[in-house]
């Protein structure tokens, strides 16, 4: 998922992306380090499909 966001500083708009990822265990995963694969592989697609994604791997 992701979000645009819009912070005033003395006035001043900063303007900013959110991504955030999850992913699910399933029973037959190797282990954390192939969900953590999965999940930043999903992250990474999304944000190279533009804004406001969902990917599902």
């Amino acid at each position: 998922m992701s979000a645009q966001l819009e912070v005033r500083v003395d006035e001043y708009p900063i303007h900013f992306t959110v991504s955030v990822c999850s992913s699910t265990w399933q029973e037959d995963d190797a282990g954390i380090d192939s969900i953590l694969k999965l999940a930043g592989q999903a992250l990474y697609m999304a944000k190279k499909s533009g804004r406001t994604t969902v990917e599902i791997i």
